[in-house]
C-alpha cells in the first residue's frame, strides 16, 4: 500500500512540475513585450538585463542559506538519541 501511495506522489509531483514550467515558458514568448523590447534603446535593454540579474540574486542566496542550513542540521537529531543510547 505504502508503495503504491509513493507512486502515485511522484506521477503527481511530475504533473505539477510539467505544468508549472509549461505556463512559465509561454510567458516569455509574449509578443508585446518582445516588441517592445526590441523597440526600445541599448541602453534600456542593457539595464533590463542587469534589473533581471539583480533580482535573481536575493531568491537565490535565500534558497543556498536554507539549503547550507539543513545540510549542517541534518544529523542533529540522530546525534541527540544515540548520544543518550551510549550513556
Amino acid at each position: 500500500m505504502t508503495k503504491t501511495l509513493a507512486a502515485v506522489m511522484k506521477w503527481m509531483s511530475g504533473i505539477v512540475i510539467f505544468l508549472a514550467t509549461v505556463s512559465s515558458s509561454f510567458a516569455q514568448l509574449c509578443p508585446l513585450c518582445k516588441n517592445s523590447v526590441a523597440a526600445s534603446k541599448p541602453a534600456f535593454i542593457a539595464g533590463l538585463r542587469h534589473g533581471i540579474l539583480i533580482l535573481l540574486f536575493p531568491p537565490l542566496a535565500i534558497c543556498l542559506s536554507i539549503g547550507i542550513m539543513t545540510y549542517k542540521r541534518r544529523n542533529r537529531y540522530n546525534e541527540d538519541q544515540n548520544s543518550g543510547v551510549n550513556d
